[in-house]
């Protein structure tokens, strides 16, 4: 009957509506965030910027620490990412790395979300520090791979910040031979420091907390372009 029909139509827009508003939301997601291929044997020039353009990685010991540290972590999980070199601007970042096991969106993903936690702690804030997704950039031969190299190290020379690249207090990575470059990161965690003290003279300890375990220390390993040594050629040579 009539209610019968009804019935039915009703479910048939139900079905109607509820598929559309699926499609609506799914075109939704792919523009907000498009899915990216990631090829092996990438190398790829990314960058990131501080939420609204906050000078939230202005240059200081503890910001770099913090910086190197989720680096040297990152890299230590995700073994086919190999940097090549990286600089740190009071508002953004870049950096030029080879991908050889499709692992950027992961890596990036560790690497963002410990750098954020670790500068909303030493500056003592709460919220967003990078603005959007980071971008990324396939670099598609070795003279690309120069033009990017030599970008991001002498970035804040072109900003007239510095005269001579050697003088930024920030971090700035590259191999200056041709064979891998090791850097440690060594630093002390005083916010941790200071609350473990807090906390323990709450509650009545009287054990002495040990200033030693609240230091962190990685090891990272920065990569000579690829192709350079056939050349015998360096990066240094190519900065002077």
């Amino acid at each position: 009957g009539a209610h019968g029909e009804d019935h039915v139509r009703r479910n048939v827009e139900r079905s109607r509506d509820a598929r559309h508003g699926t499609e609506r939301a799914l075109r939704a997601r792919a523009m907000a965030r498009p899915l990216r291929w990631l090829r092996p044997k990438t190398t790829w020039f990314c960058t990131s910027r501080a939420f609204q353009r906050r000078f939230l990685l202005r240059c200081d010991p503890d910001a770099n620490a913090v910086f190197l540290l989720a680096l040297a972590r990152a890299l230590k999980r995700y073994t086919g990412v190999k940097i090549q070199s990286a600089v740190t601007v009071s508002n953004h970042w870049h950096m030029l790395l080879v991908d050889e096991k499709s692992e950027l969106s992961d890596f990036m993903r560790d690497f963002l979300t410990a750098t954020a936690k670790g500068i909303n702690q030493i500056r003592d804030r709460e919220g967003r520090v990078f603005d959007r997704r980071f971008s990324a950039e396939p670099v598609l031969d070795t003279t690309a791979a120069i033009g990017r190299l030599v970008y991001t190290v002498l970035n804040p020379t072109a900003a007239g910040l510095i005269s001579k690249h050697e003088d930024w207090p920030g971090v700035l990575l590259f191999a200056k031979g041709n064979q891998p470059e090791e850097q440690r990161v060594r630093w002390f965690n005083e916010k941790r420091y200071h609350d473990a003290v807090r906390e323990a003279g709450a509650a009545g300890s009287k054990q002495a907390i040990d200033p030693t375990w609240f230091w962190e220390e990685e090891v990272l390993t920065v990569h000579p372009l690829d192709g350079l040594a056939e050349e015998n050629v360096t990066s240094a040579q190519i900065l002077e």
